[in-house]
């Protein structure tokens, strides 16, 4: 491949993109596994409430293109810069349409630690918020842009490394 050729691929490649010294440090995915937490209010989200995240830990499959498979997560780990001196952002989540009211941007507040590691992640926990195509996440302060990723939504079973991961090794009963 030339040069040019591949300068060009890569241009439309999906790339997350950072503001104000936030580095996006992981995208990926979760293997399924049983939602946990306690339920925290967010009226900006389809339920009006959204789980407390579990501890952050490696991602099991690495990666923007998730299959819409039942209990599944996926999300993103970002560091927040040294000297950033907010405190509070606004976590969004623009998706196809869902539910019964067709929404499409889901947002609830977060809590920002300078110089802390946080994460972010979505469960399909529910059958109607599988819906497939492009969702963005992104975190905002003060209306501006900190970061924002985009993933592609497929149908359940169509990621062959997380089935291999997260499937194939499960212990048939």
């Amino acid at each position: 491949m030339r040069p040019l050729n591949f300068c060009l691929l890569l241009l439309c490649l999906p790339m997350p993109s950072f503001a104000a010294g936030f580095e996006v440090v992981a995208v990926g995915m979760h293997c399924p596994e049983e939602p946990e937490g306690a339920r925290m209010e967010a009226p900006g989200t389809e339920l009006g409430w959204i789980r407390e995240g579990r501890p952050l830990r490696p991602y099991d499959v690495l990666g923007t293109d998730i299959p819409a498979d039942h209990l599944l997560s996926f999300g993103i780990t970002f560091a927040v810069p040294e000297e950033f001196e907010v405190s509070q952002g606004v976590m969004v989540l623009e998706h196809p349409p869902m539910g019964v009211a067709g929404v499409t941007r889901q947002t609830h507040s977060v809590d920002l630690v300078p110089g802390q590691i946080q994460g972010t992640s979505w469960i399909f926990e529910f059958d109607y918020e599988r819906v497939h195509g492009t969702w963005t996440r992104s975190l905002e302060v003060d209306g501006e842009t900190m970061w924002s990723v985009t993933f592609q939504v497929g149908p359940p079973g169509s990621h062959p490394l997380v089935n291999e991961i997260c499937f194939d090794a499960m212990p048939m009963s």
